[in-house]
């Protein structure tokens, strides 16, 4: 993989087959202002053929968003000493 700093907001990066030294996907990633006024980043790839032409792409758009835990609706008290059930502690339940 061969990784190349373009500014200072893009990089760009080639994925080369070690067998033949050819490169098999390009892609670039720029952090971009958006929109919303945020900074987001922008991922483009290009799959590149045995013929050295574009076989497919992809484009990304990356941006913050504000995670809002969804509402609990029952706590459970696990007191010192007492035993605590394995799906309780798999299942993230609130213990005092």
């Amino acid at each position: 993989m061969l990784v190349s700093e373009i500014g200072t907001d893009t990089i760009l990066i080639n994925e080369v087959d070690v067998t033949s030294g050819k490169i098999i996907m390009t892609c670039s990633t720029s952090i971009v202002r958006g929109t919303n006024g945020k900074e987001e980043l922008v991922q483009t790839s290009h799959e590149v053929g045995d013929d050295g032409g574009i076989e497919g792409h992809q484009v990304w758009r990356l941006t913050e968003i504000k995670y809002v835990p969804p509402k609990r609706e029952e706590t459970t008290t696990i007191h010192e000493g007492e035993p605590m059930e394995l799906d309780e502690q798999m299942f993230g339940r609130v213990y005092e």
